[in-house]
């Protein structure tokens, strides 16, 4: 976990964006020194869901879930940098033309 926190940390960096909040569950994965280099290199709050529910992480993970559905299992990906581009045209999919709740095109 300490080297995907460094790895997180440089591609941060390297695209300049400015981190303020971890979200997390609270698996016994996630330790101590995982939140502790986050606070130090980056002054991040630590926000650790609530102990067993698991609705609290329901959007992100069902948001999670339809683009490795509906995008990512259909495609190969053969670099970093095409996954990136996959991903921010599915977002601008999902957010303007997908019909969901949000767009009031539900009733």
């Amino acid at each position: 976990m300490q080297q995907q926190a460094r790895n997180v940390t440089m591609w941060t960096e390297d695209e300049g964006l400015d981190l303020r909040f971890l979200i997390r569950d609270r698996d016994s994965k996630y330790t101590e020194a995982l939140d502790e280099h986050f606070r130090r290199i980056s002054g991040e709050q630590i926000v650790k869901t609530p102990f067993q529910s698991p609705a609290a992480n329901s959007f992100a993970e069902s948001w999670i879930g339809s683009l490795k559905r509906e995008c990512l299992n259909a495609l190969w990906c053969f670099s970093l940098r095409q996954v990136d581009y996959v991903v921010q045209i599915y977002v601008k999919y999902h957010n303007t033309m997908c019909p969901h709740q949000s767009l009031g095109t539900c009733r």
